[in-house]
């Protein structure tokens, strides 16, 4: 490559705007993060599941805000944000309470999880529309 064309390609990536470069760089290490294979991680308790499960969770969102940035609608992610800077705070308070009580906050935070569930779904039912949801199903621990 000539050095004029080379240094033509580096102007045209520094004219990018900074919410497309941020926003690259976020998608790949959220693909980074997501591509990671589970299958063989057996969890030994609720709390690691929980806390993994919420790591995932932030990071799929952040796929969707970069999706959103470079279609130039970041003001639609305000949603998507929000929602990764509620676990983020959830994960700082996680980590900040004893093994025990950890894991009475995770098992306070699924029974609300699955009550709210359960109330949309009998509210979605009510109001005649079907949920392909079993909301009854439980995960024992052994």
């Amino acid at each position: 490559m000539s050095g004029s064309r080379a240094k033509k390609q580096r102007q045209m990536r520094r004219e990018r705007p900074a919410r497309i470069v941020n926003a690259e760089f976020v998608l790949r290490s959220a693909d980074a993060v997501l591509g990671v294979d589970l299958s063989d991680v057996r969890f030994r308790s609720r709390t690691d599941q929980v806390v993994v499960g919420l790591c995932r969770a932030a990071f799929a969102q952040s796929k969707v805000i970069t999706a959103l940035a470079k279609a130039d609608m970041l003001s639609a992610a305000a949603p998507n944000r929000r929602l990764v800077l509620e676990i983020a705070l959830r994960l700082h308070w996680l980590q900040g309470l004893s093994a025990e009580e950890r894991r009475k906050a995770v098992d306070t935070m699924l029974a609300k999880d699955r009550q709210d569930t359960n109330r949309l779904l009998a509210y979605l039912s009510d109001a005649g529309h079907e949920a392909d949801f079993d909301g009854s199903s439980d995960i024992r621990w052994g």
